[in-house]
């Protein structure tokens, strides 16, 4: 197993200051957030004003000297968080359209990475069915795979609330018949405490081929308030061991199936100063592979 963090979970850090930190702490590799971010990064935060987003232009550019100093620090980029839709959307470009996805895609192929994310969009609830909506993004992503089979790439799903593809089922209904040497599944069932919980062996085998990476983050449920006699609950990220996600039994289910492929930490918890939080989850899920 490799053991590496989404760099959106350390936002105080520069990219080349995240390499030596997750190089002297022990880890494997490092998924880039790539996104264009205008936040303040005198203030950095999560997902505004962090010191590790690279738009797509700027991580091309700046490739060569990020390749060298991480395989000087023995560290691979083996995958991208890439903040578009298989429409090519994103907060920034609302348009976007296939070549912002071959874009991300040539972003990732100059830092050698082999997979990225590229989202199923949003599930529209005033819009048409879902159905519609997964046959909609079915059609796109068949032009996704495509062209990560040209680039060389494999594009992934992420589970995530409020998305199309909340769980490892709705993923492979846009997924199914496409060839998964170019598609897979980023697996996070932290994201699923929110929405989707799965059994996880029955998660994973549904999942098969398609298993792409998996993602390590949590969470615990807290209520917010009362609407008509109804607790009204919200998710509040937790430390990775604190949370509703179960990790030693993830970790059994996933030793079961015989997985050796990526974890990436995100973990969003503020308990811990973010160096701690990153020794001691790897300390532990080293723990966990045994």
């Amino acid at each position: 197993m490799r053991y590496g963090v989404f760099s959106v979970s350390m936002p105080e850090y520069e990219p080349f200051e995240a390499l030596e930190l997750l190089a002297a702490l022990g880890y494997d590799g490092v998924e880039w957030r790539v996104t264009r971010d205008d936040g303040d990064m005198t203030r950095p935060m999560f997902w505004s004003g962090n010191r590790t987003s690279m738009a797509a232009e700027d991580l091309i550019a700046q490739a060569d000297r990020l390749k060298a100093r991480a395989k000087d620090l023995g560290l691979e980029m083996p995958s991208l968080a890439t903040y578009i839709d298989c429409f090519g959307r994103s907060r920034e470009d609302p348009e976007g359209g296939l070549k912002a996805v071959e874009l991300h895609m040539q972003a990732a192929v100059s830092v050698g990475a082999k997979s990225l994310r590229i989202g199923a969009g949003q599930y529209a609830k005033e819009g048409p069915a879902y159905p519609e909506q997964v046959e909609a993004v079915r059609a796109q992503y068949s032009q996704v795979a495509h062209l990560a089979a040209q680039h060389g790439v494999r594009a992934l799903i992420e589970t995530h609330m409020g998305q199309l593809a909340p769980t490892v089922a709705t993923a492979l209904r846009i997924l199914e018949g496409l060839d998964p040497a170019h598609v897979g599944i980023m697996w996070d069932p932290g994201n699923q405490v929110t929405e989707g919980r799965e059994d996880y062996s029955m998660a994973l085998e549904m999942a098969g081929e398609y298993l792409g990476e998996v993602h390590v983050k949590n969470a615990v449920y807290e209520p917010v308030g009362e609407v008509q006699g109804q607790i009204v609950w919200r998710t509040r990220q937790a430390p990775v061991q604190r949370g509703i996600a179960n990790w030693p039994e993830i970790m059994a289910a996933l030793k079961k199936i015989g997985y050796d492929g990526w974890f990436f930490f995100e973990d969003f918890s503020t308990d811990l100063p973010v160096e701690q939080r990153l020794k001691e989850n790897l300390a532990w899920f080293r723990g966990l592979a045994g």
